[in-house]
């Protein structure tokens, strides 16, 4: 079975990459919704519109397994994803970047779009994990749409310091919590010296005991395919061909 990996942009592109690094031969197809990109500062009926139709043409091209690489996918939609498609497998990022994180840590900085840190999804998620776990969580508003736009790790590094306040740059770690933040983790490294943890080589490992398929591995963008290469190629050195598709997003996802 061919597997679909669903994201806004080059978040998703980095889990895709991984997987597809670990899995030569492996079936994946990948969905850039740049079109639609940032998906965190828009409201969550918006996501929930968007992520259902994006799910819809993934089954209408007989996907039924789906990486939601996407931390506001999964924060304010993957409920709705389940109940309206309850024939597909879903794989969600958040609780196996949770399980990363050491039983002796007593702080944590989360980092994350709006919708995000808005929804708690990882402060409840990490509360029941860690009860007594002091949790600072922090919007980076503008982080993802200077990654897709291949802003220097300079520039980030310079943003993310003006954001992060001291206190909770003292945390034990950090938790990326956008799939796009990785691609900012040398400007990261600069400002937060303790331990870093994101979505990447977790959901590698999820399918290293799952038997999948062999076949041809796809790449595909809702706005400009010729972009989506010289981005992929300059960011990760892949020479990856992506087609244009057209999804429509006119549908209630509540219907």
């Amino acid at each position: 079975m061919t597997i679909g990996i669903i994201d806004s942009g080059l978040g998703g592109y980095s889990i895709f990459h991984a997987l597809h690094q670990a899995y030569p031969n492996v079936a994946f197809h990948f969905l850039a919704d740049q079109k639609n990109a940032p998906y965190g500062n828009k409201t969550a009926l918006e996501i929930q519109t968007i992520a259902t139709k994006n799910i819809q043409w993934f089954i209408d091209h007989d996907i039924h397994e789906i990486v939601i690489a996407c931390n506001t996918m999964n924060a304010v939609a993957l409920p709705i994803l389940k109940e309206r498609f309850p024939s597909v497998l879903f794989h969600e990022v958040v609780e196996p970047t949770i399980e990363q994180i050491p039983n002796d840590t007593k702080s944590i900085l989360v980092v994350a779009t709006k919708l995000t840190i808005q929804s708690e999804i990882y402060t409840k998620a990490l509360r029941q994990r860690f009860p007594m776990m002091k949790i600072h969580a922090t919007i980076l508003p503008e982080l993802v749409s200077m990654v897709e736009g291949m802003r220097s790790q300079e520039d980030m590094q310079t943003y993310i310091g003006q954001i992060l306040s001291l206190e909770s740059l003292s945390a034990d770690a950090l938790i990326l919590g956008c799939t796009h933040y990785p691609l900012a983790r040398p400007a990261f490294n600069q400002v937060f010296k303790q331990n870093i943890y994101d979505s990447i080589q977790v959901m590698v490992h999820r399918f290293k005991d799952k038997e999948l398929l062999e076949g041809e591995t796809k790449c595909f963008t809702t706005k400009d395919a010729i972009y989506a290469h010289i981005q992929v190629k300059e960011l990760f050195q892949s020479d990856v061909e992506f087609t244009k598709i057209e999804v429509d997003h006119e549908t209630d996802p509540r219907r």
